[in-house]
């Protein structure tokens, strides 16, 4: 199980560390002598460190399992989300919240679920997308306005992806279709 830990201290704990600190910034705005910032300084050094350690050593670790069947759940949501709104540019901060989980459970569900980040899975259905298009496209459509389209703006990065993952340049794929009518 995936796991996260938060660590809450005592409320009363941290009302005093934080009453510390107000006092000492008020004392200091307050006195310019010598003698002011010795007592602020002896403070700072033995004081607040020993009321902060204090505050921690009475905390509480709680930590918040996401389950199997959680991540299951959100891997469904997000790949139903993504097929759904595959033509809008999408955002891994979109699918999460489609999926109503973190960043970080969706990244672990993608990678444990389908060896991907969900940002790379992405980009393969925008790609599949781009090839969509292009192969059922007008033979004199601009292959930036397709790739645009699908939320791709760097043509350079889009062509040496498309590339990699097809074999092919986008328009190697366009000028296929050309041939074919």
């Amino acid at each position: 199980m995936l796991q996260c830990e938060t660590v809450t201290c005592a409320p009363a704990k941290i009302a005093l560390l934080r009453e510390k600190l107000r006092g000492l910034a008020l004392y200091a705005k307050a006195e310019n002598t010598c003698l002011a910032e010795r007592n602020v300084l002896r403070e700072l050094e033995y004081d607040v460190p020993s009321l902060f350690v204090d505050a921690l050593l009475g905390s509480r670790s709680s930590r918040n399992y996401v389950t199997s069947r959680q991540r299951d759940l959100a891997i469904e949501r997000a790949k139903n989300f993504i097929s759904q709104n595959s033509a809008e540019p999408l955002t891994v901060q979109d699918v999460c919240q489609a999926a109503a989980v973190s960043e970080r459970t969706l990244r672990y569900a993608f990678l444990e679920h389908l060896k991907v980040t969900p940002k790379a899975y992405l980009k393969v259905i925008r790609l599949n997308g781009v090839r969509r298009e292009l192969k059922n496209a007008e033979p004199d459509v601009p292959v930036n306005q397709v790739a645009m389209r699908w939320g791709f703006w760097h043509m350079s990065q889009f062509a040496v992806d498309y590339r990699k993952h097809f074999g092919e340049l986008p328009s190697q794929t366009l000028q296929q279709v050309v041939r074919s009518l």
